[in-house]
């Protein structure tokens, strides 16, 4: 149950109890949000799910991990953490890394440095392109709803998601 793993972890002395129950709750749900002031252990717990995360991963062969940070300080600081603890299969998605360290997990980085058939150079380049569209069409929608006006584009698109027999 979660209270006994809760309360197996708090007595390790590794973790404290608001962490424990941090640690066993983002363990029993798909997905998980880990938030709290500075310096109440939001890395440390994440780093400790990633490596509970990591072990599952080997014996059960599932997929990637996707973790995503509000900031970039904050991705490179838990990356940084897990290459202390020897994580090395990580792949960096996205600028801002002022990380020398981290350089070697930039998926552009990785890319350079590989030789890839002319299909993948199509498929790196169709998904920049795909980017790039929701990028623009995201900061459009933010203008809109910046300046309080919804243009019928949006009215339309939403009643044909929502409302498809309707229209």
């Amino acid at each position: 149950s979660i209270d006994k793993g809760t309360r197996a972890l708090q007595e390790s002395k590794v973790l404290d109890i608001t962490q424990s129950k941090a640690l066993v709750e983002a363990l029993s749900r798909e997905v998980a949000l880990i938030s709290g002031p500075p310096g109440t252990g939001k890395t440390k717990i994440g780093v400790d799910l990633m490596q509970v995360l990591l072990l599952n991963m080997k014996a059960e062969d599932n997929g990637p991990i996707l973790c995503i940070c509000y900031t970039n300080h904050a991705l490179d600081q838990f990356l940084d953490h897990l290459l202390d603890k020897k994580i090395t299969n990580i792949i960096r998605i996205g600028s801002g890394s002022k990380s020398e360290r981290l350089k070697q997990c930039n998926l552009e980085g990785r890319l350079k440095g590989a030789y890839k058939p002319a299909y993948v150079w199509d498929a790196i380049q169709t998904s920049r392109d795909m980017w790039d569209s929701v990028t623009n069409e995201f900061k459009e929608l933010q203008k809109t709803l910046e300046s309080n006006t919804l243009s019928w584009e949006y009215v339309e698109l939403y009643l044909k998601l929502n409302n498809p027999d309707q229209w």
